[in-house]
């Protein structure tokens, strides 16, 4: 039998005839061909077909992955704003690591609620008995890949967290200086307990920050009502603010007591200005971070990758276990506004 040369026109007939259920035998004898020969283009041609299936599938699988990786990333980006957009100056704040983990938590229970986590190992119950992974270091994993689409996002964030927990610290070392200054047992003389007390100067020293950071004006003391003999109100009336001021069993006394507190406050020139600058530090990185926020909802999806996006390599990605993470993204900051 002379030697024929097969080109892609004769596989493709050899392809249509198999599938017409001849064997190989007839479809040799039709095409003047070795019945291996034909065999040999039958098996290429199954492997071919075999290979564009999956990746067919694979693209299919890598769309999806990307798609719900994109959407837990968007919800978290959307959590941190919320978190960013605290007012530093309201009282009974935590530090910006816990905040941020309040955000990557409330992240993680949506996603976990929707089933919407691909590749996630099997995550820890509250009680931390099972699985590989527990919810606080899934989010925090999490955090890590937005930051690593959007490194941006990432520098604004440790600028953030800089400025938020120098506020902190500033304004704790106000509360101790006022606290110096006030004679330690007056506040017992005029009916407050340690606990009332203390809720009082918290709110001269919330009032004394508005008045210096906010340019906002002395609030003014409301008239008592007769139902109540527990507290009174510090109103501003515009804005519309009442802040409660207990009162014990001495109203004079109280309101007195409360107008030192604010007094002193005001009166430390050492720390205001370095409460200024964290302020407006805040403010600033928060304004910036919403910026990035914002491009990412019109644009719809987080840019670059991280190491959870899927890759030719591999379509699982690797999880890291709970030993291997380092939650220190912020413990390192360089300068402080303390000094």
């Amino acid at each position: 039998m002379p030697t024929i040369k097969v080109t892609p026109e004769i596989e493709e007939k050899i392809i249509q005839l198999h599938r017409a259920n001849q064997n190989y035998r007839n479809i040799g004898r039709q095409l003047g061909l070795d019945w291996r020969t034909v065999k040999g283009v039958v098996s290429r041609g199954a492997q071919i077909r075999e290979q564009k299936h999956w990746e067919a599938v694979t693209h299919q699988v890598d769309t999806e992955f990307l798609r719900q990786h994109y959407r837990v990333l968007m919800l978290l980006a959307q959590e941190v704003w919320k978190v960013l957009s605290y007012d530093p100056i309201e009282p009974g704040h935590a530090e910006a690591k816990v905040c941020l983990a309040i955000a990557q938590d409330r992240a993680v229970r949506w996603a976990l609620d929707h089933d919407i986590l691909p590749g996630m190992p099997q995550v820890k119950g509250t009680d931390g008995t099972t699985g590989d992974l527990s919810q606080a270091h899934l989010g925090y994993m999490l955090f890590q890949a937005l930051q690593a689409h959007e490194p941006k996002l990432k520098t604004l964030i440790i600028r953030w967290t800089k400025s938020w927990d120098a506020l902190l610290r500033l304004r704790e070392r106000l509360e101790s200086q006022v606290k110096e200054s006030l004679p330690g047992d007056e506040y017992l003389k005029i009916g407050l307990t340690p606990t009332q007390a203390a809720k009082n100067l918290e709110s001269a020293l919330t009032e004394a920050l508005e008045c210096k950071l906010k340019d906002l004006r002395l609030m003014e003391f409301e008239t008592p009502s007769k139902e109540t003999n527990v507290f009174i109100g510090r109103l501003r009336k515009d804005p519309k603010i009442v802040r409660p001021i207990y009162i014990g069993r001495d109203l004079e006394g109280a309101q007195a007591w409360y107008q030192k507190a604010l007094g002193l406050a005001l009166q430390q020139p050492e720390v205001w200005d370095r409460l200024g600058n964290a302020y407006q530090g805040v403010i600033r990185w928060a304004g910036e971070v919403k910026q990035v926020i914002d491009t990412l909802a019109i644009r719809g999806r987080p840019g670059g990758m991280c190491t959870y996006c899927p890759s030719a390599a591999s379509l699982e990605p690797s999880w890291p276990r709970d030993d291997t993470l380092q939650m220190d993204q912020a413990d390192n900051l360089e300068g402080s506004y303390e000094h």
